[in-house]
């Protein structure tokens, strides 16, 4: 391609006739592939149950038509850039530099769509933002903002933009795909002169009482096994006991599913406080840590 070819076709795009000609080719183009389109994205969402695979469908589908009329219809308007080479050649690197973040928020989408790092309904954090993802679009990734998981790890209701290009420059997090499950302490000072074994077993009648019973054959376990090689010795809640800060500190370590996180840590401290009061020999010290 050279510039005199370039300007005879936009000579002829010009023209009454020519432009007619190709409209009319454009609108047939753009149908039937939208056509197809529909009919097969039709067939397939009949066989998905999962919303968020629906989702991933329609959204993917829709990229992939765009580019495939792309493809289609670039070269009928400006025949004289049918090859890849005179296509990057008319851009050149300055217009890739210019649009240096658009391309790497599309390297990002292709990761994220390909790799799968996570998946829709995701609860993640990538550099300061933790939420569930909502959306992943070809510039960005939408989340529903949750408040830090020492403040309870709920939605604050707020939807954030995060741009794809996030995922390669910054770590993320994900802590419901890999394991279903993220360990979780609650902290429990006691005065020094109380009675720790009694406040041990305590806290481990209340665990017991509270917390949901996982066992080795929980799918959700034999899922994280199976796919990532994730497995714990230990399932069950463990107290542990230390000294700080002038006073005895319990720690109570157990697994919890990340959106119940606030729940749960609630429904322990309701039962423990009410088990509490008829204790004499236990008494809580110092403020109580909100983690």
């Amino acid at each position: 391609m050279n510039l005199q070819e370039l300007e005879r076709d936009l000579a002829r795009v010009a023209s009454p006739p020519e432009t007619l000609t190709l409209l009319l080719i454009t609108a047939l183009a753009v149908t039937v592939v939208i056509a197809l389109r529909n009919f097969s994205l039709r067939i397939i969402l009949r066989r998905i149950q999962h919303h968020g695979s629906k989702l991933r469908w329609r959204r993917n589908s829709a990229y992939l038509t765009f580019f495939v009329l792309v493809l289609m219809l670039f070269p009928l308007w400006l025949p004289s850039l049918r090859t890849v080479t005179a296509f990057l050649g008319l851009f050149g690197a300055g217009v890739i530099l210019v649009l240096k973040e658009v391309i790497v928020n599309l390297a990002g989408w292709f990761f994220i769509v390909f790799r799968r790092p996570f998946e829709i309904g995701n609860r993640i954090s990538v550099g300061t933002q933790n939420g569930d993802v909502l959306d992943v679009r070809l510039m960005e990734t939408s989340l529903i903002e949750v408040s830090a998981r020492e403040h309870g790890g709920q939605s604050t209701g707020r939807v954030i933009h995060v741009p794809n290009s996030f995922f390669f420059t910054q770590a993320f997090a994900n802590a419901s795909k890999e394991f279903a499950f993220t360990w979780n302490e609650i902290k429990i000072p006691i005065s020094p002169d109380s009675d720790w074994k009694k406040a041990v077993t305590l806290v481990e009648k209340a665990a017991s009482q509270i917390f949901e019973h996982i066992s080795e054959q929980d799918s959700r376990l034999r899922h994280s096994e199976h796919e990532y090689a994730i497995r714990f010795q230990r399932l069950t809640p463990r107290v542990y006991v230390d000294f700080r800060d002038g006073c005895i500190q319990l720690t109570l370590r157990h697994l919890v599913e990340p959106r119940t996180h606030r729940q749960v840590q609630d429904s322990f401290w309701r039962h423990f406080l009410e088990k509490l009061k008829r204790e004499k020999k236990v008494r809580l010290m110092g403020p109580i840590p909100m983690h």
